[in-house]
């Protein structure tokens, strides 16, 4: 006896394999979806055709988009095994109904529609104030897809017999409308298992699919089903004309052939592509391989809002740009690395250039559209004129400027810094070997667990929830002694209860009630809290705990209850 499938049944049993492997691969979000799909047409065949087989072939074909997911995760797992989990992105239930599929986003037209009443229709949607921004909204699906949409939604409710597939379509649809809208399973999800998938809106590509499904379905059926001549001859240039006729009603007409000023925005994101390439080809050019660059304005890594006109990721362009350079950009937030930097620049211009060059920084690049302008002076240009004057400092006047690089758009700088380090191990060689070896053995607080970092206004708090934890990396390896010390107080009435967990153990009350006026106050004294610790190699981790009173209502989806604001941690020789 034969055990096994045979030749044909495992080519078939490969399709869904590969189909697993390429879902998985797609992202998270869309593997939960595809998982979902499959569970509910599982569940949906064996009531409908009253076998578990249906649910059996559902699991076969979720298995490999769970398994390959694992795979794909592995290095992350091994990562959070050995360094501790980072939760870089915090995800909250309630965020799945500010980004949930909202239907209307669906069946109205496009963004900035070919015809000017459909576009003014969708503008008066979107342009109200409390309407989500449509970076976050679900893909509109045209007239053509709409249409689909209710017409498999209206299947569901009307007594009429559904015949394959608009029945297991119908249900199916229904399904991922309940899963995505706001309000709905996907909010419950959330909110009981786990708040990591929240754009929910991005469930129509598997919605979109169905309705231009069932649509291409009865169009195909109805031109099968015509006898005459010219039926079969008008199927193909029907379904082209569809073709045609879908991509003008979901292309915009911003990007429309037929409008004179389409490619503009082409020729515009070309021009800038081409400029930035040249910058950055002559940073390289100048350069040594292996050069590390530092990059301000500092932005953290990923998910953090633009600095004034410079957007989020505009420091990465150096990674795409260039071949041999590192860069200090793209540091994941909660590591060491990220931790060095945003120290490094709440310092002051001389201590932040200090600080890097012994770190082994070779250049400096300032985007000055990161930088806000005050009473017509240009920070970024103040910044290399005062970097200047600290290098002919050390190097004498007769030394110069710099060398200097400057983009096209006279916002965009880099500074050679390799005789700004020369001149500095000249000038104080002693005191360059000492800053070098204490930047090496810098020890990194991580303010992990759902600690908020507030640096604006000239001053720096760290607001903490009910459970968080910070993390103290000593990189070297030996035992070090410090002290460590910081303010900390309540962010409303108390009293809040706080413990502080091993290595410090310490217990105490929060009471000193803020102004009224404004929950966020810097002005508050708060408690005064300062210890003595011993941190051995690698990291030590210090929990905080924070009972608020039973009168307390958390008015913000992070539950924060307290600030720490002039934290230290100072070695003790």
């Amino acid at each position: 006896m034969r055990f096994g499938l045979s030749e044909a049944g495992t080519r078939r049993a490969l399709g869904p394999i590969a189909i697993g492997v390429v879902t998985a691969a797609a992202g998270a979000y869309y593997a939960f979806f595809a998982c979902a799909t499959y569970a509910f047409a599982g569940a949906y065949g064996w009531v409908v055709y009253r076998t578990w087989r249906a649910a059996a072939a559902a699991a076969l074909v979720t298995a490999p988009v769970i398994a390959a997911g694992l795979v794909y995760h592995a290095p992350t797992f091994v990562y959070h095994s050995k360094y501790g989990k980072n939760p870089i992105t915090q995800r909250y239930p309630q965020e799945a109904d500010v980004y949930g599929l909202k239907i209307a986003h669906l069946l109205l037209p496009a963004n900035d529609h070919n015809l000017r009443l459909f576009a003014n229709l969708r503008a008066t949607f979107s342009g109200a104030p409390s309407r989500p921004s449509e970076d976050e909204t679900a893909g509109s699906l045209g007239l053509i897809g709409g249409a689909g949409l209710v017409a498999l939604l209206g299947l569901t409710f009307l007594p009429a017999r559904r015949l394959w597939p608009e029945g297991a379509v119908a249900a199916l649809t229904l399904f991922l409308v309940l899963l995505g809208t706001i309000g709905s399973f996907g909010s419950i999800f959330n909110l009981i298992v786990i708040a990591d998938i929240r754009a929910y809106n991005r469930i129509c590509v598997f919605i979109a699919f169905l309705c231009f499904f069932i649509v291409m379905w009865w169009l195909d059926r109805f031109l099968l089903a015509r006898t005459g001549r010219w039926a079969r001859k008008a199927r193909y240039p029907v379904f082209a004309a569809v073709l045609l006729f879908g991509y003008f009603d979901e292309t915009p007409w911003g990007w429309n052939p037929i409008n004179p000023t389409a490619m503009d925005k082409v020729d515009l994101f070309a021009e800038r592509f081409r400029a930035d390439k040249e910058f950055f080809k002559r940073i390289e050019d100048s350069m040594p391989a292996g050069a590390k660059v530092f990059c301000l304005p500092y932005t953290g890594f990923p998910e953090t809002a633009p600095v004034h006109k410079m957007g989020t990721y505009e420091h990465l362009r150096g990674y795409v740009l260039t071949d041999r350079l590192r860069w200090s950009a793209g540091a994941m937030k909660g590591r060491e690395a990220d931790a060095w930097q945003r120290d490094v620049v709440w310092a002051k211009l001389d201590e932040l250039l200090r600080r890097i060059v012994v770190r082994g920084f070779d250049g400096i690049l300032i985007d000055g559209r990161g930088f806000m302008e005050t009473r017509g002076v240009d920070p970024a240009v103040a910044i290399i004129n005062r970097t200047n004057v600290l290098y002919q400092g050390m190097a004498g006047p007769s030394a110069g400027r710099l060398p200097e690089i400057v983009h096209e758009d006279g916002k965009q700088f880099f500074l050679d810094l390799r005789p700004y380090r020369d001149a500095y191990q000249r000038l104080d060689p002693v005191g360059y070997a000492r800053s070098a070896t204490e930047e090496a053995e810098w020890v990194a607080p991580l303010w992990l667990g759902g600690f908020e970092i507030d640096e604006h206004g000239g001053d720096r708090h760290i607001w903490g929830p009910f459970k968080s934890q910070l993390v103290l990396v000593n990189p070297t390896d030996r035992t070090r002694k410090f002290d460590m010390s910081f303010t900390m107080g309540p962010i409303s009435a108390g009293p809040f209860d706080v413990t502080i967990g091993p290595p410090i153990n310490d217990a105490f009350q929060l009471d000193n009630s803020p102004e009224p006026t404004d929950t966020h106050d810097r002005k508050r004294t708060g408690v005064s809290r300062k210890y003595s610790i011993e941190l051995p190699p690698g990291r030590t981790i210090i929990p905080f705990r924070c009972r608020p009173p039973e009168h307390y209502i958390s008015v913000e989806k992070r539950n924060l209850s307290y600030y720490i604001k002039d934290f230290k941690l100072k070695e003790r020789r």
